[in-house]
């Protein structure tokens, strides 16, 4: 019976637990005899880990763990892709729900799976053995990269022969510094370009469909372009940056990073000011902490998901995705609110 050697390693650089796995190979009747063997496999484990961590965590305020590659480097290995031998058989794994909307433009549902399942956070995910098998077995790994997701770079590096098409390679030095690449639609062209090419089949659709779905949310979020809003977590800067938005500050980077008593203080007087016409939350936030400094404020609130779980896989999900964020932040921001009231204390 064949086994993996295990270890986890709980690390803040990305507020995540982190599991490493050596896929060393080890049979039960000669696990004493290889111990000392296992555990070597299991440290250096543990040191790329921590060492990547390390990094990723003094570059976090400046810029990416990974070198952001130029235009032409990206045009130069989209040119450089060789198509799978038979991809018809090739199975794809994608590690986001939002990132199976890309990839069932050009994949079929029977060869695409997801690694994170229905309603998990990405920000506390923690790989499980079975997720190994399913990371071994996949032919296309479809990921976001080593900043958002460190629990698989360490993969990445163990098995170069798979095809790894990492979101984060098509990011620019002038978009926003927010590792949710998949809500830039000009990110996901171009990694889906990737992903097409690799599996010998044509992205056009997909590119037609994504500028469609761009036009339609610029018309329809055109009056409201400058209306100020709120969002309860950093996850929008991409979406934001590319339909021209106002998005004036955000109550948590994330669940593990709030923001300080000096800036909640400040976006309470925006809001009392009538600066602020909406605060987007999602599911799971502190809606206490929303109603506290909405209190007295003519603000509305609205529901949006940056993981796109209301959207049901299929060839045109990506683009009905940008639409319904288009759609929903307009029901918010359409009707500017203008504040009264006292300021609580906070």
């Amino acid at each position: 019976m064949k086994k993996l050697a295990l270890v986890t390693v709980f690390t803040s650089a990305a507020c995540v637990n982190t599991i490493f796995f050596s896929p060393l190979a080890v049979s039960q009747e000669n696990m004493h005899s290889d111990r000392p063997q296992i555990l070597a496999s299991l440290d250096s484990a543990i040191d790329a880990g921590n060492t990547f961590h390390k990094h990723a965590e003094d570059d976090h305020h400046s810029r990416h763990a990974v070198e952001l590659k130029s235009e032409q480097a990206q045009l130069d290995a989209l040119n450089k892709v060789i198509p799978l031998s038979d991809p018809t058989m090739a199975k794809v794994l994608v590690t986001l729900h939002p990132l199976a909307l890309i990839a069932a433009s050009v994949v079929s549902l029977d060869q695409l799976e997801v690694l994170m399942p229905p309603g998990a956070s990405p920000h506390d995910f923690a790989l499980r053995p079975s997720d190994i098998d399913r990371i071994q077995e996949a032919d296309v790994v479809f990921w976001v990269g080593p900043q958002a997701e460190p629990y698989l770079a360490g993969f990445a590096q163990r098995w170069p022969e798979k095809r790894w098409i990492t979101l984060s390679d098509f990011a620019n030095a002038d978009q926003p510094q927010d590792d949710h690449y998949w809500l830039s639609a000009q990110i996901a062209i171009k990694a889906q370009q990737m992903l097409a090419k690799t599996l010998g089949k044509d992205s056009a659709f997909f590119a037609a469909d994504v500028k469609d779905a761009l036009t339609y949310s610029h018309v329809a979020l055109a009056p409201v372009k400058n209306v100020g809003f709120f969002v309860y977590h950093r996850a929008y800067d991409h979406w934001v940056y590319e339909q021209g938005l106002n998005q004036q500050g955000y109550f948590t980077m994330s669940s593990e990073r709030k923001t300080g008593m000096r800036t909640l203080t400040e976006m309470r007087a925006q809001l009392l000011a009538g600066n602020i016409a909406c605060v987007f939350v999602g599911k799971g936030v502190d809606l206490g902490l929303v109603e506290k400094l909405t209190e007295g404020a003519n603000v509305r609130q609205q529901v949006l998901d940056p993981l796109a779980n209301g959207i049901s896989i299929s060839e045109h999900a990506y683009g009905d995705y940008l639409r319904k964020l288009a759609d929903d932040a307009l029901k918010c921001l359409k009707t500017p609110s203008v504040s009264t009231g006292t300021q609580p204390t906070l």
